[in-house]
């Protein structure tokens, strides 16, 4: 028999308490000495204990310098230029960092570097900024996002190495206000300014940006402190009001920690050596010299596992860690830029790509392709064929498979199409032309398509290697409109009309044939899906008369249940989603064609369970 240490790679541990998730306890705010100069929007950076404070606004710009040793603040040389909105090197200290950017008037490229005694004009940004997000160190930095009057929202990033800036990838979301986290080659973006404020974080990796999980509250001009893996942002601007919350990040989820002692709207100072210890400075609407200073315990705990075991010997209980999965809710999300029903979508939830549809019931199909970035939609390179009635489809956002679909009565297609990212080229055809098909695959080198209508409701399913598609075994019912989650070799196959009847069957795909497994709770079509063969989560669809259902659905491998409903009753929408936690709902009909999207999301969170039988 083998030994749980060899299965699990862990043995089962005696311990008195239970084993913590890593974070920070115990956090509270507390007031400490004020600024000499009352300013916001200034540049901040250092620990609790060592920081520096430069330029910000009162009524107009300022230039004043000030270092902070712990307990009180002294005025040091001023900045070249009264200047405020400045990106500061976060991982800097008070004798090395620099600032960049920031105005008014409008945005500058300015450029000051500080060296223990005084400021020094350094070369200047490529691109003008305000309010930008910065990391890094005086010869290690990075500036991102702003703002400036001639293109409002930027979401460019710039890198400093010692010599000169070089502007990299840009963000996938343009804003302003981001607190400053990181290094130079592992930042986080946080939040952006609007109206609604937005919640969206982005996390750097030293070549690209990516999308992360959202913080609790939308906000911008918030202050920072910490790594990316272990961070806290605090106070900003919700549009309206001042914000007095914080969080903390954990390097995948955000937690509501002790409120400020004073919220302040905007644009906050925040320094701090780690998510323990932070410094909050100056603020908005009325330029402000608060301080407050943030204290917590480090939890130094071993991150918790999935499947760890240990033995309370205060108690006497064996127990096990589990991730525990709360309830499933839809939430708005950005809309189309043009309705239409009966569309296909790939990818994930915040990394989306939608394309072809109808424009108006049952006719006037479209080749429009639209990109997600888990906040709006953009325009991008449209199919080469124009269609819709539910082509098939699958990959991801920039590698992505288009086949088959039609455009009336009696005309379908087989044509497959690749997306690369920006442009989509014609590949060889499938083996039988059709619409209203169920198609499936994470990548665009590995598919299958099953179903669908020429003359007939059709079983018939092919998979693709990359190159062609080949016929395998065909789907135990004819039907077409049903929807497929999963990958080539392991796929289920759900709903669907056959002519006479609207569907609950249920077929899974092992890499070889179709069996029938549990039905679905409600019989329907023009279903969406997200997920895989054993977790799967599926929304929305027509149930003939008497019409829509919101009824979603979730899948553990073997049984349905019920969850939340979806906020509009829909059918024919896009499906984008890799799991059964995160999905896209984009498009569809109601009582009319519909741009409106919502996304479902399922929290999680590690929980320690004890064993009772």
């Amino acid at each position: 028999m083998a030994e749980f240490k060899t299965i699990k790679g862990q043995t089962i541990q005696n311990r008195t308490s239970d084993p913590l998730v890593a974070g920070v306890a115990g956090a509270t705010w507390t007031s400490g000495n004020n600024l000499n100069t009352s300013r916001q929007g200034a540049s901040t950076t250092g620990t609790q204990t060592a920081s520096i404070v430069g330029g910000g606004q009162t009524t107009t710009p300022v230039a004043n310098t000030e270092t902070y040793d712990g307990t009180s603040w002294t005025e040091v040389n001023d900045m070249n230029d009264a200047i405020g909105g400045m990106a500061p090197s976060v991982r800097g200290s008070t004798t090395a960092t620099f600032a960049a950017g920031g105005g008014p008037p409008g945005a500058t490229v300015n450029v000051e570097f500080w060296n223990s005694t005084t400021w020094t004009e350094g070369t200047n940004l490529n691109t003008e900024t305000l309010d930008a997000g910065g990391a890094g160190t005086q010869t290690a930095g990075l500036v991102f996002m702003g703002y400036a009057p001639s293109t409002t929202n930027q979401d460019n990033t710039e890198s400093w190495d010692g010599t000169s800036w070089t502007e990299l990838n840009d963000l996938n979301n343009a804003g302003y206000g981001s607190a400053c986290i990181g290094t130079q080659t592992a930042a986080l973006a946080t939040g952006r300014a609007g109206n609604p404020t937005k919640a969206k974080v982005e996390e750097w990796d030293g070549t690209s940006w990516s999308n992360t999980t959202d913080q609790n509250t939308g906000r911008f001009g918030t202050g920072g402190a910490g790594l990316n893996t272990n961070a806290l942002i605090f106070a900003g601007n919700e549009n309206p009001g001042a914000s007095a919350k914080t969080e903390h990040w954990n390097g995948t989820s955000w937690t509501e920690l002790a409120d400020l002692g004073t919220g302040s709207p905007a644009y906050q100072g925040g320094c701090g050596g780690s998510a323990g210890v932070a410094l909050r400075t100056n603020g908005e609407p009325s330029p402000a010299n608060l301080v407050e200073e943030f204290t917590a315990a480090q939890i130094t705990d071993s991150i918790v596992t999935e499947g760890q075991m240990f033995y309370r010997t205060d108690t006497g209980d064996m127990k096990v860690t589990l991730t525990d999965y709360g309830t499933g809710a839809w939430e708005s999300g950005g809309s189309l830029n043009t309705a239409r029903d009966q569309l296909t979508g790939v990818g994930t939830q915040t990394a989306s790509l939608v394309f072809s549809g109808n424009l108006s019931p049952g006719a006037v199909t479209t080749e429009i392709t639209e990109s997600y970035d888990g906040t709006s939609f953009t325009e991008v390179s449209d199919l080469n064929t124009t269609r819709g009635y539910r082509l098939g489809g699958a990959g991801t956002q920039t590698a992505a498979l288009a086949f088959g679909g039609g455009s009336g009565p009696g005309v379908d297609f087989d044509e497959t199409e690749t997306w690369d990212g920006s442009s989509w080229t014609e590949v060889a055809d499938l083996n039988s032309a059709r619409e209203s098909l169920g198609g499936a695959g994470l990548t665009n080198t590995a598919a299958i398509a099953a179903g669908g209508y020429d003359s007939a409701h059709r079983a018939y399913t092919e998979t693709w290697d990359g190159s062609s598609w080949t016929e395998v075994s065909d789907l135990n019912t004819a039907k077409s409109y049903g929807t497929i989650a999963g990958t080539s070799t392991s796929s289920i196959h759900i709903g669907g009309y056959t002519g006479p009847a609207y569907l609950a069957q249920v077929e899974v795909w092992d890499g070889s044939s179709w069996t029938e497994t549990t039905d679905l709770n409600t019989a329907r079509s023009y279903l969406g899906s997200s997920g895989i063969s054993t977790s799967a989560v599926v929304f929305g669809g027509y149930l003939g008369p008497p019409g829509n259902t919101a009824n979603t659905e979730q899948w553990n491998g073997s049984t349905w249940t019920e969850v939340a409903n979806l906020g509009t009753t829909r059918y024919g929408s896009s499906s984008s989603g890799q799991s059964s936690s995160s999905a896209l709902a984009a498009g569809g009909y109601t009582s009319e064609i519909v741009a409106s999207t919502e996304e479902w999301n399922i929290p999680s969170s590690i929980t320690n369970l004890t064993i009772t039988d």
